[in-house]
């Protein structure tokens, strides 16, 4: 009876359970009352055989084992070596392109200089041009937006000569009630179409390299025609944008060198580098403080602003916000207006409650399929105005190129 425990206590208890109509734990204590009252020991349930220890391995098993798992590591060895091949290329090749542009590239003659300072007393005020958005390479046809614009590379070199000569009528025009020595460039990226859209690749006039050279060409052509007209000229070019990346993804470590808007600062660089009176420098970071004469802009392309369709308002006011906010009480980290391009229509708006705006430069392009289907309409255009040291910024002016 001991050995089929558990069959006498569940008949015992099922028994108490029927007479009595007792529950079932009832039942299980009126069992172990009688197993006491008849001096019968708490019954222990049987120990659990132990299981046989499984046959060792031969030898041929562990030799194949060995080499299953040697095989699976090579397998994960060459994915690995693959996805590492893969991002040395995204994030590296460029070097090797760049060091033979830099053995390619030779530095423009600088023009006579043929500016001379004000002998009246004048107020000293500087001249800003902000270049943005000129899609190099990039190919807009009529019939695609209502016959609104029309863009390609002979285009773009015409629109680059005729800003020049409007800026500088603008500018001889302004000397005669200010000393202008100074000229601010200030370049806020997407300097070429490149190819991160599959449309582009197939439409753009040729390939991005080839547009970066070139965009790179036209920049730095326009700064040397501009730099005989002043004491200074200074050119702060920022990197990181849209168009020129090397990624699939919007890419932040390393934006400003993994980028073909690298290219084209470094290729205008190179090709001014012996003009005297221009400073030239590229700005790898996606936000960069330029002051001027004490209006502080914070320069950035604005390809991560979020919005839907048209200018984001919205959108714009919360960055300026956000960024006021942070930068709160951070000695030389605040600024006056956040100067952006992207978007390709000129607009400026102000943020009141943080003494704050926001200000959007033109482009070279003018408008695209992609801006007809987003409800933005603009001519061909880059911005420029004059900034006061007490007075702030004065005269802001939309040169439209047809």
């Amino acid at each position: 009876m001991e050995a089929n425990w558990t069959e006498d206590r569940d008949a015992t208890v099922n028994q108490a359970v029927a007479l009595f109509g007792v529950s079932r734990d009832r039942g299980m204590r009126i069992y172990r009352e009688i197993r006491r009252a008849r001096g019968l020991p708490e019954p222990k349930p049987p120990e659990p055989k132990t299981p046989e220890p499984p046959d060792a391995p031969t030898e041929a098993e562990v030799q194949a084992a060995g080499l299953a798992a040697v095989t699976a590591a090579r397998d994960q060895l060459k994915v690995l070596q693959r996805q590492y091949d893969h991002l040395k290329l995204e994030a590296g090749y460029i070097s090797n392109f760049m060091d033979e542009v830099v053995d390619s590239v030779r530095a423009i003659k600088p023009p006579k200089i043929s500016y001379t300072p004000s002998k009246q007393n004048k107020s000293n005020v500087e001249a800003v041009v902000q270049l943005t958005d000129w899609h190099w390479g990039e190919v807009v046809d009529p019939g695609e937006v209502e016959g609104s614009n029309a863009y390609n590379p002979d285009l773009a070199k015409k629109r680059v000569n005729l800003l020049g000569k409007k800026l500088l009528n603008w500018i001889q025009a302004h000397r005669n009630g200010f000393a202008i020595d100074t000229l601010r460039v200030i370049c806020t990226g997407d300097f070429i179409s490149g190819d991160i859209h599959h449309e582009l690749q197939v439409t753009n006039a040729y390939p991005a390299p080839v547009q970066a050279v070139e965009s790179g060409n036209a920049l730095a052509a326009l700064v040397s025609a501009l730099s005989p007209h002043f004491k200074k000229v200074v050119v702060d070019f920022i990197i990181p944008d849209n168009h020129s990346r090397l990624t699939r993804k919007i890419q932040f470590a390393q934006a400003g060198l993994n980028s073909f808007g690298f290219v084209v600062g470094k290729v205008a660089e190179l090709l001014i580098r012996d003009h005297p009176n221009v400073i030239w420098t590229n700005h790898p970071e996606e936000m960069r403080i330029i002051d001027v004469l004490g209006t502080r802009y914070l320069a950035r392309h604005g390809h991560n602003i979020r919005g839907v369709l048209g200018i984001p308002y919205y959108g714009f006011d919360r960055a300026v916000a956000r960024q006021a906010r942070s930068r709160m009480g951070k000695e030389g980290r605040d600024f006056h207006v956040m100067l952006t391009g992207h978007f390709h229509c000129p607009a400026r708006m102000s943020v009141a409650k943080w003494d704050c705006s926001w200000s959007i430069g033109g482009s070279l392009s003018g408008t695209t399929s992609f801006d007809h289907s987003c409800n933005r309409y603009a001519p061909a255009c880059q911005t420029a105005w004059m900034v006061h040291p007490e007075l702030g910024e004065m005269d802001y002016n939309v040169f439209v190129l047809p």
